[in-house]
């Protein structure tokens, strides 16, 4: 595609009407969508409507804050007050200095005046030095106050992770107040607000107290001089007002393509420049005729404007605005000359000097204030921050009856299906699945189940309902004759043990690995290592702690060890690589095998059903990786722990543990099809015995 052809400009006849504040344009290949500023100049903060609660929130911030880190919030507070006053008091110490050194010249300067020159010049000085001083102070104040926000909300926000129940129709939008999962040491919770909002104060402070010194400038011109400097104001403040900054009135935008050369060459460049593509290209032999394709899909697409970056990044204001900005704000003192040229005196110079200093920097004061608009998105922020902490889950979703109770069996615990069906819900806000359809079953304590079926047929929604982890949307889930609600959610969590194919290698030690799924420390004086390793062998990990030890992360946290380019640094040194790969050789991640990894998920699962009150384990096809040794080997483990816990096992691979079974669901479509024990079901022609027939040939 010609770039002439795919070119239009932001003001050209390309802009259509889209809906009814909606604009489009095209971008090279690209559809820019935006909303339509109106005449509301970037300048404005436009649709100011701050309610109550976000109001309430933002001070109830600012007083943790004072009993959180008092002295760095005060710091903070009392820093950006000097800074806010700096550029208007070096304005003003500048106007003084020229006006002393005015008078000299066309007076004779004496000794008092020339100790006034020199203090007021020192004290000019030293207003820069103090500030400079102050704003490196501030910088180490950040962290000391994000050390503090850190120290004092991150255990809240977990424990706040903890209770948010995924299942809860708020879980997505109070989940975006939790920090990243990988960024413990990168901000600190809160903090981006309170520097956002100094920022914001200090910047309203400082163009007032700037404007104020300009106006007193300019009071003390009369003549000509006095009227040039008022319309230089006055044009000023229009320029800066009107001119938008960027393209689009200062509205941000989304943008798209849908040339279909563009997404081809994206995939082609991919294949071509990622590593992981290389083996797979080498093998198959097909890396000259990648190349042809994407020789041929780049002519295709030809000379095209399509740098997304460019893009994302800024759109320029039309050329006329980018004019009046540069003219106004770079040049006044150009403009003062071409102004005032029949009338130029000493004096002009004095004010010439001072319109180019004072534009410079009231400019930069609103060009940082024109990024702030309506100031309620920030204050809903700390609002759901604050929601997010304060959350203690719904009182009607969740019950307080203890388990086990009194009367339950200390066979294991049992479970009653009656006519459930579970649909989840789409994340898209479209129709839900049926994953579980009218389920209808019983198992007694202390039962072995076994549940079959194919890919798909629901044996894991089914039994996500047990944990709660999904929502039964219809019938009832008993437990114990007790309905699954009226129990206190931790309770039947601590009381149950799930081993799935899912199960995730936690970022610690692997001693840790396998303590962490006690809900708490082992008591009774018995040694913490003789514990893990009794699970260990378990669950068949032990030769892997012996090889690596019992204090080694596979995976563990990355930080970024180098100074980063584009921040003032330079090159980094051979020696201090060096040095750095010689202190972090331990903390590269180590990788294991999929099977070592399900070894070490079991063994898990064995500390804790070995050391806890478990009445229920749920092993969902937990050895796909393991070879059918290993698999006997850890069925006959669990089987060995039946005493007093009820066992369900889902898996693929019947072997012998469905001929031990005293119940077999078999599940198809989400509908429970058959259920009985292996040798009835075998006699009957159905289901199950399709899939152990297939399987056994």
């Amino acid at each position: 595609m010609p770039l002439g052809n795919s070119v239009a400009t932001l003001s050209g006849q390309s802009q259509m009407r889209h809906r009814s504040s909606t604009r489009r344009f095209s971008w090279g290949i690209f559809i820019v969508s935006y909303s339509d500023p109106g005449r509301t100049s970037s300048f404005r903060m436009k649709g100011i409507t701050i309610s109550w609660q976000p109001f309430i929130s933002t001070i109830r911030l600012i007083v943790d804050l004072c009993v959180i880190a008092p002295r760095p919030f005060a710091f903070l507070a009392l820093g950006s007050l000097w800074l806010s006053t700096t550029p208007a008091l070096s304005l003003y110490l500048s106007f003084v200095v020229l006006e002393a050194i005015h008078s000299s010249v066309i007076h004779q300067i004496d000794a008092h005046n020339r100790c006034n020159l020199f203090i007021f010049v020192c004290a000019w000085l030293g207003t820069a030095i103090l500030s400079s001083f102050v704003d490196h102070l501030l910088d180490e104040n950040k962290l000391v106050l994000g050390a503090h926000l850190r120290a004092h909300f991150l255990p809240e926000l977990a424990n706040a992770r903890l209770r948010l129940d995924i299942t809860h129709p708020d879980y997505h939008r109070l989940r975006t107040s939790l920090p990243n999962s990988w960024g413990f040491s990168e901000g600190a919770p809160a903090l981006n607000f309170v520097l956002e909002l100094s920022s914001r104060i200090r910047t309203v402070l400082t163009i007032s107290f700037e404007l104020f010194v300009l106006i007193h400038i300019v009071a003390t011109n009369n003549g000509p001089d006095a009227f040039v400097l008022r319309c230089i104001g006055i044009l000023f403040l229009v320029v800066v007002y009107w001119a938008p900054s960027n393209g689009l009135g200062g509205a941000g935008y989304t943008f798209w393509t849908k040339n279909k050369n563009y997404h081809k060459l994206c995939g082609l460049h991919a294949i071509l420049f990622q590593d992981k593509y290389s083996e797979t290209l080498t093998k198959d032999g097909v890396g000259e005729r990648i190349c042809r394709d994407y020789k041929n899909t780049s002519d295709a697409l030809g000379i095209a404007k399509c740098d997304t970056f460019a893009l994302a990044c800024h759109l320029p204001p039309p050329w006329y605005w980018m004019l009046a900005r540069a003219m106004i704000l770079d040049y006044p003192m150009a403009l003062y000359a071409l102004a005032l040229p029949w009338s130029l005196s000493s004096r002009s110079l004095v004010n010439m000097a001072l319109v180019q200093h004072g534009t410079t920097i009231l400019g930069q004061s609103i060009d940082t204030f024109k990024r702030y608009r309506d100031p309620s998105p920030l204050m809903i922020q700390v609002q759901r921050f604050y929601e997010t902490l304060d959350y203690q889950g719904e009182n009607d979703h969740h019950g307080d009856v203890p388990y086990p109770t009194p009367s339950s069996s200390r066979r294991g615990m049992k479970l009653s299906f009656r006519n459930v069906s579970c649909i989840l819900t789409s994340s898209t806000g479209g129709s839900g699945v049926l994953a579980v359809n009218n389920a209808s079953f019983s198992i007694e304590p202390g039962q072995l189940v076994v549940i079959v079926g194919g890919n798909g047929s629901g044996k894991t929604s089914l039994l996500k309902l047990i944990a709660r982890l999904n929502e039964v949307s219809c019938g009832e889930l008993l437990i114990d004759d007790v309905s699954v609600r009226d129990y206190d959610i931790n309770d039947i969590r601590r009381s149950m043990a799930f081993l799935t194919q899912t199960e995730e290698v936690y970022p610690v030690s692997l001693s840790d690995n396998l303590v962490m799924g006690l809900p708490d420390l082992p008591r009774g004086g018995r040694d913490l290592k003789e514990i893990v390793d009794e699970a260990a062998r378990l669950g068949g990990s032990y030769d892997l702690f012996q090889r690596l030890g019992y204090d080694t992360i596979l995976d563990p946290p990355r930080v970024v060890g180098q100074s980063l380019k584009g921040c003032g640094n330079g090159e980094i040194g051979n020696e201090a690589i060096e040095e750095l790969e010689r202190h972090t050789a331990g903390m590269k991640e180590i990788t294991i095998s999929c099977g070592e990894k399900q070894r070490l998920v079991a063994s898990r699962t064995f500390l804790r059903v070995k050391n806890s009150d478990i009445r229920l384990l749920v092993v969902d096809e937990p050895t796909s990786a393991l070879d059918p040794v290993a698999e006997r080997d850890l069925f006959e483990h669990f089987l060995g722990l039946r005493n007093g816990k009820t066992i369900i096992c889902v898996t693929h691979r019947f072997g012998n543990i469905v001929k031990h079974a005293d119940l077999i669901l078999c599940m198809k479509g989400g509908q429970i099809v058959q259920k009985g024990t292996h040798e009835k079901l075998m006699a009957e022609e159905g289901e199950y015995k399709r899939l152990f027939t297939a399987q056994a040939e």
